[in-house]
């Protein structure tokens, strides 16, 4: 009985991202993705073996609204709400209900990831090194704003996210 619980609580759970599933690579463990995943892939085309996968190996799963609220009010504080589609916010909503690894190439779910302690992996990119909190460049008087507005508020251009210079 002991090793039996030994060797469950060592499966590792994974909530794969388009990237991940997109990219050939194999995957151990339980293995999740959240229902605007499945769209995603449509869009792309499915081979057969990845369809096979898709059927076999991996469940679809709902994050709870409440958990998704937190991943949405947390990526305010980063900057990354506006560079996150809701599929993002899912997976990333996902992987914390699940206390589960989220595999990823995209950069602003790593960033918010690491900002929630949700561990992730790089899927074929290097991750990121370091957290981020984005600041707004407005497009047209290249004034910095540390919060979104729809138009920069001196010359009405949109803003644009912008990494923050080092000092």
């Amino acid at each position: 009985m002991l090793i039996y619980l030994l060797q469950e609580s060592a499966i590792v759970k994974y909530v794969l991202d388009s990237s991940a599933l997109l990219s050939g690579r194999e995957f151990e463990g339980e293995l999740f993705i959240v229902p605007g995943v499945q769209r995603e892939l449509k869009k792309y085309g499915v081979t057969l073996q990845l369809a096979a996968f898709l059927d076999t190996k991996v469940r679809v799963l709902t994050p709870a609204k409440e958990t998704i609220i937190q991943i949405q009010n947390k990526a305010k504080e980063t900057g990354d709400d506006r560079r996150l589609s809701p599929v993002d916010m899912d997976l990333l909503a996902l992987a914390s209900e699940l206390s589960a690894t989220l595999v990823t190439d995209d950069y602003s779910i790593e960033n918010l990831a690491k900002a929630l302690g949700i561990p992730y992996e790089a899927v074929m990119m290097p991750p990121i090194k370091e957290e981020v909190r984005w600041k707004y460049r407005c497009t047209g008087c290249r004034k910095i704003w540390p919060e979104w507005h729809d138009t920069c508020p001196i010359c009405g251009a949109p803003l644009r996210t912008s990494r923050p210079k080092k000092t």
